[in-house]
């Protein structure tokens, strides 16, 4: 069976990235509400491959410390059998794989039409958004 890609970006998807940019190698933040278990239930989805990939991935300072981070938060939040099982299904490409779908603060889903340059200019993500 072929599975589905489910690329998920890193700051401001699974880490809660509160902080900003501190630097390639330092994540200083706890994870977004609900990151972990979503992970679990993706990772134990048997038509879904996660994959995560950040501007961090190309370098092994900044790859290592999104997977050493990761794995502390994923045993914080969920069994140890469960947490082990769930990082050990996950990818960690360097450049962007073929996907299913990309899960990502920063993107804009294209549906045939080119947003306004105004519209791009305007764009804040989820967590800089005014109530």
């Amino acid at each position: 069976m072929h599975k589905k890609t489910l690329v998920l970006d890193f700051d401001g998807v699974i880490h809660g990235y509160q902080s900003g940019w501190q630097g390639i190698g330092t994540i200083p933040d706890p994870p977004v509400g609900g990151a972990m278990i979503a992970l679990q239930k993706y990772t134990e989805d048997p038509e879904i491959q996660v994959a995560i990939l950040s501007s961090r991935s190309r370098d092994p300072v900044g790859l290592n410390a999104m997977q050493t981070w990761l794995e502390i938060e994923l045993h914080r939040a969920l069994d140890s059998e469960i947490a082990k099982r769930t990082f050990a299904a996950i990818q960690w490409p360097t450049e962007k794989p073929a996907a299913w779908v990309l899960l990502d603060d920063r993107a804009w889903c294209f549906r045939g039409e080119f947003p306004a340059a105004s519209k791009i200019k305007e764009f804040q993500p989820w967590y800089k958004e005014q109530p």
